[in-house]
């Protein structure tokens, strides 16, 4: 156990994932968003994070994304008060991630 006193180990970090795919669409945590607004994004946050703001937010996007969803992710996450925010990239044609 990592340094023995409750603190979490690597793969017990609770993140928020934030997803683009082609068109704007998002997904949280490896769910699918129903609505796809900056409103329906910021809802999806609530539900998962609740007030724990600390959490860091991860957005990920390939070359294909749309700028202005990325913008609008950040935006979403900004509004809610998310102060630990990371961009990520992705290949079009993977699923891995990159920094």
């Amino acid at each position: 156990m990592p340094g023995g006193k409750g603190e979490l180990g690597p793969q017990e970090i609770k993140v928020l994932g934030v997803v683009d795919r082609r068109q704007g669409r998002y997904r949280l945590n490896e769910q699918a968003l129903v609505d796809h607004t900056v409103q329906g994004l910021m809802a999806g946050m609530r539900e998962i994070a609740g007030d724990d703001t600390e959490l860091p937010v991860i957005i990920t996007a390939d070359a294909k994304s749309p700028h202005q969803s990325v913008i609008t992710a950040m935006d979403a996450a900004g509004r809610l008060g998310f102060a630990k925010l990371s961009l990520t990239t992705q290949d079009p044609d993977s699923s891995t991630s990159a920094n």
